[in-house]
């Protein structure tokens, strides 16, 4: 499997940024090109579990700690969704005959 990794190119130099990261979640890999721009801009990655921001030339790592419950709510509340739908139905479907 590939290294996970940010790429970033800027187009004034030719340096080339990685971020490497063993534990966390980067399924993917970025590249950006900046044309005509002498600072690396803002670039925001969403993972699963974290975002990575590009500040001062360094990357900060910010965990999001409740976007897992907040998956899991949305799971139940579809759950949910699904019964009530399913209720609807039978009771619909009794009350015509």
């Amino acid at each position: 499997m590939e290294d996970r990794a940010l790429l970033l190119y800027t187009h004034s130099h030719s340096i080339i940024e990685q971020i490497n990261q063993t534990n966390d979640v980067i399924d993917f890999v970025v590249d950006k090109i900046l044309k005509g721009q002498q600072q690396l801009d803002l670039l925001r990655i969403q993972t699963p579990d974290m975002i990575l921001i590009e500040h001062d030339n360094d990357y900060i790592k910010h965990k999001i700690p409740f976007q897992g419950i907040q998956l899991q709510i949305s799971l139940y509340l579809n759950a949910i969704l699904v019964i009530l739908v399913v209720f609807i139905v039978i009771w619909l479907h009794e009350n015509i005959q």
